[in-house]
């Protein structure tokens, strides 16, 4: 009796351990990973404003007009010293994020060193309850909670994986996100200021190269409101949260068959008039976004069977077409961030499940909770 009391409490112990040290490691690394997208914001901005400083500078005589009664030198000495104390303040805070970056790859190397000890321990543990023949004793109920006791078995393996590939397409997404602000956005909002100022310069005495150059910022101008619109869709600022699901999914299959009328798209969902919370509708939308833009740029398909059931409180989406399915070895072979990856970490924070299968085709099974 005292060996089982003895061996209960090292296991109660270790796995305290184990809960505590897991815990602080996401954290470490949700952290790490923000202070990451932090700095690459910085880095974009410190590069913006030394690039806009050299409009302002003193050096700029060539916007001056020595005939004009009307001295701009102050405003512009005034703007310049502006962007030079906005750059001193981000670079004090970069380097503040360097050194917060280091600390927190020591801080996550030593938990994964005191983490890979506990591991070991408890397996030490499971030897020694083969060795005094105490091999069905287990943490009493009382002491450790059933949905505490699963996560904890999990988490240095399925939970840990996952957790770090979700935290990676995030960066991803802000990264993406971050150089098309910087690539095609910032970049022709400076180019266009640059040729407004030309045409400030020639309109009086070169009116048709001015036109020219007007028109040319004018489409520079709507290909950067399409480019902000398609981030916009990206972020989910269009999606209408009042929609029962099955308006949700009706008006995607609509939207999307108008723009690739070479797919025939059947569907089936009557009777699914339910509304589930708001982030398990945006959920599943999101889900058959990225099933449709794989449909359509890998798999070949001309018709797509899509099917949407409800019961017992759960809720099924079904996308079967007829493309040359998943190519062999897909996990190994396809990118970390590729649309079904990205589907199988949403559906794992949702606690559902997935289930792919090649048969003449391709065919995406999901299960969720409506209501959890």
């Amino acid at each position: 009796m005292s060996n089982i009391k003895d061996i209960r409490s090292i296991m109660e112990a270790n796995e305290e351990m184990l809960t505590y040290f897991n815990a602080i490691y996401s954290d470490h690394l949700s952290e790490l990973q923000s202070s990451k997208s932090r700095l690459f914001e910085i880095n974009v901005k410190l590069d913006e404003l030394v690039k806009t400083k050299s409009i302002y500078s003193l050096n700029s005589d060539y916007r001056k007009n020595l005939f004009s009664p009307i001295n701009v030198e102050a405003n512009e000495n005034e703007k310049e010293a502006e962007i030079r104390r906005e750059i001193k303040i981000l670079t004090e805070e970069r380097n503040a994020l360097e050194d917060k970056i280091d600390q927190e790859n020591q801080n996550i190397k030593a938990i994964e060193t005191r983490l890979g000890k506990i591991v070991k321990a408890k397996q030490a543990i499971g030897s020694l309850k083969n060795y005094l023949g105490l091999s069905d004793i287990s943490i009493e109920p009382d002491s450790v909670e059933p949905e505490e006791e699963i996560a904890k078995d999990s988490y240095p393996d399925s939970r840990k994986k996952h957790g770090k590939n979700i935290l990676m397409m995030s960066t991803f997404d802000k990264t993406y996100i971050s150089t098309v602000l910087d690539k095609r956005i910032r970049s022709e909002i400076s180019s266009n200021n640059h040729k407004l100022e030309v045409v400030r310069e020639i309109i009086r005495t070169d009116p048709n190269r001015a036109k020219v150059t007007v028109d040319e910022v004018i489409i520079n101008s709507k290909n950067m409101l399409l480019i902000i619109d398609d981030c916009l869709k990206k972020n989910n600022y269009y999606f209408d949260d009042k929609k029962n699901i099955k308006n949700v999914i009706e008006d995607f299959i609509i939207e999307t068959g108008d723009k690739h009328p070479e797919v025939v798209i059947d569907y089936d969902f009557v009777d699914l008039n339910i509304q589930p919370p708001y982030i398990r509708t945006l959920s599943l939308y999101r889900i058959l976004d990225m099933i449709f833009d794989n449909i359509y740029k890998h798999s070949g398909a001309n018709h797509v069977q899509v099917k949407v059931t409800e019961a017992s409180g759960k809720l099924e989406l079904t996308v079967k077409d007829n493309g040359k399915g998943l190519p062999d070895k897909y996990d190994d072979k396809s990118s970390w961030y590729s649309g079904i990856k990205r589907i199988r970490e949403i559906v794992y924070l949702l606690d559902g499940n997935i289930m792919l299968t090649n048969d003449k085709g391709t065919t995406v099974k999901v299960t969720i909770d409506i209501n959890n």
